[in-house]
């Protein structure tokens, strides 16, 4: 199913790639008219959610200046949500199991992370990443 879109990484790895997307300058792996391309709206003629698009392998909706970007997927077994805010937060969801009804269990996580988000009070201001292996 690798051609069918089946990554394989780390939840960890998903969240450095998403980060390097436009991230900070020594991180940045696209430029901002790549990332604008990325993210900007189809054809308005095939538009079928007002306040959320399809951009190039993103569902996108629009806060403010900037964008909350996701992708969800699921196979076989598996279940992945990947997540960038409008405040560039990213985080990465993976399941090895796959429930019937995967796109109601992926709108729950996705609002358990929320949730979890606006209850944390004090995010740490250093790079998390080399407490994971990562320079």
């Amino acid at each position: 199913m690798g051609a069918h879109g089946g990554w394989i990484a780390s939840p960890v790895d998903l969240v450095r790639f998403v980060t390097a997307l436009d991230g900070p300058n020594n991180l940045q792996i696209l430029g901002v008219e790549s990332v604008n391309l990325m993210v900007s709206p189809p054809d308005p003629r095939l538009e079928l959610d007002p306040q959320a698009h399809y951009g190039i392998g993103w569902s996108v909706r629009p806060v403010g200046n900037d964008a909350n970007w996701w992708h969800g997927s699921s196979l076989d077994g598996t279940h992945a949500l990947l997540v960038r805010t409008h405040h560039r937060m990213v985080w990465a969801a993976l399941f090895n199991s796959r429930p019937k009804e995967s796109r109601q269990f992926g709108r729950e996580i996705d609002g358990v992370i929320w949730q979890g988000i606006r209850e944390v009070t004090d995010w740490p201001s250093h790079d998390l990443f080399p407490h994971f292996g990562y320079k």
